[in-house]
């Protein structure tokens, strides 16, 4: 699937196109490496690109709470599991969102303080 979004929204594309690797899995296999290498003139490796990503937006560190939430609990079914996971996505508020926003530059200042090693104290 996500190969050919890839492909439908660049194929065509009038311009030079970058794409920015954050080490997704779904980013790593043969298939979809394949079709960034034929579409995009430019591939930024993640050693290159946004290690520090998760320090400057934190919404990239919500899906690792979840997990660290619900690991370690025991469930007789998957309808269960899926239940506890819905359940902790929803104490995402609005609010908690918006509140990590408003952190962006913050966070953004210290990485750059910290000569863009990452942060672990915000």
């Amino acid at each position: 699937m996500a190969t050919l979004l890839i492909k439908a929204r660049f194929r065509n594309a009038k311009r030079n196109t970058s794409f920015q690797d954050d080490q997704d899995r779904k980013q790593q296999t043969k298939l979809v490496r394949n079709a960034v290498d034929q579409l995009f003139s430019e591939r930024i490796e993640p050693p290159d690109g946004d290690a520090k990503f998760a320090d400057v937006w934190q919404i990239e560190n919500v899906s690792g709470v979840v997990k660290g939430n619900v690991c370690g609990k025991l469930f007789d079914t998957s309808v269960e599991l899926k239940e506890e996971i819905e359940k902790e996505w929803k104490t995402y508020l609005k609010e908690k969102c918006e509140k990590m926003i408003q952190g962006i530059p913050y966070r953004l200042q210290l990485v750059i303080e910290n000569n863009g090693e990452d942060v672990h104290n915000y």
